[in-house]
């Protein structure tokens, strides 16, 4: 049986706490973060399959008409 690389994503979310003089300042502060935080959740309903990157992954299997 054949293997297959199939693409999927999901969505985490949490609250940041940051301190900054503006909430704009803080927005930025948050969207520069080094790596993401680790207390996230999984946000229900939000795996999927990538079908748009499926090709791009398993290249030799597509059959073009």
């Amino acid at each position: 049986m054949k293997k297959y690389t199939i693409p999927v994503e999901w969505v985490m979310v949490t609250d940041v706490i940051v301190e900054a003089n503006s909430l704009k300042e803080a927005i930025e502060r948050v969207e520069n973060m080094p790596g993401l935080p680790s207390d996230g959740e999984y946000l229900g309903d939000s795996f999927k399959v990538n079908k748009s990157m499926i090709g791009e992954i398993n290249e030799e299997d597509l059959i073009v008409k």
